[in-house]
């Protein structure tokens, strides 16, 4: 899910953190290939978060729900079925958009699936009881406009839920810890837990709070080199032949010690909308 074109809006261009300078709209999801955007929502991978999402954000049966920057739409069908609730979709991928479309129904709960921007939500106020953000705000040129976007839409008492990186955890996930240059853009471009706390704050939702959940994900090498190399042609563009290789034969080294295991820290984030709001 990202934000505006290239051609319109703001200047994407981001002040140099963690000594890079970065542009957030350039490591967009929808650079990647369909098929390989899909396969993050494996059976393994939906059996760990839905449940998570469901009990942070409290969904419950019937809720009205909107999945902002749901790509392939893995989390939008298990949360509809597994609630069931009734979800929205959404994404600025018409292809990605094509694809969830096509794939079979949820068997219980309902989903529909909308195109648009993450920055100017094309919903009426009061429209959701739940609205998540999963890896979305740091793919926004205007990260505030997705929170005040989700504070409009939600109606009084809603809850919005961010699922997102910390800057300080990149250097320690795979394939990052193996290739120094793309840790450096990825924590450049993550905003910290406690930024978007605040922008929370800021758009009027309270008893906000941070939980940092481990994913502790067992790695299969072919599995992550085979990501890496589609990553590294459609987003990292920058890095050179030798930072690649250096970096797969540096994991490759690591990966031969036996269990790999990738504990994969991530933040969930939950704010509440005031009832009187």
């Amino acid at each position: 899910m990202g934000g505006r074109g290239a051609g319109g809006g703001p200047d994407h261009a981001r002040p140099a953190r963690w000594g890079v300078s970065f542009d957030p709209v350039a490591f967009r999801s929808d650079r990647l290939p369909t098929e390989h955007f899909d396969r993050r929502f494996s059976e393994e991978n939906l059996a760990f978060w839905v449940p998570l999402l469901l009990r942070s954000a409290r969904i419950t049966p019937g809720l009205e729900v909107l999945d902002v920057g749901c790509g392939t739409g893995g989390f939008a069908r298990a949360i509809a079925s597994a609630a069931p609730a009734e979800v929205t979709g959404f994404d600025r991928s018409a292809r990605f958009i094509d694809f969830a479309r096509r794939r079979p129904r949820p068997p219980a709960g309902a989903v529909r699936w909308v195109v648009g921007d993450a920055e100017q939500l094309p919903f009426a106020a009061l429209s959701f009881d739940r609205v998540l953000l999963s890896l979305v705000l740091h793919q926004l040129a205007d990260p505030r406009a997705g929170v005040a976007g989700a504070v409009r839409v939600l109606r009084g008492g809603g809850l919005v839920l961010v699922r997102t990186i910390a800057p300080e955890d990149v250097a320690g996930r795979v394939p990052q810890r193996f290739i120094p240059r793309m840790a450096a853009i990825d924590a450049a471009r993550l905003p910290s837990v406690e930024a978007i706390t605040a922008w929370l704050a800021q758009a009027g939702f309270t008893s906000v709070t941070a939980h940092r959940h481990l994913r502790n994900s067992r790695l299969v090498l072919a599995d992550v080199e085979r990501v890496l190399r589609t990553e590294a042609s459609s987003r990292y563009g920058f890095l050179t032949s030798d930072q690649l290789e250096e970096g797969l034969r540096r994991m490759r080294a690591d990966a031969a010690r036996g269990d790999w295991t990738d504990p994969r820290p991530t933040y969930i984030i939950v704010g509440v909308k005031p009832s009187a709001a």
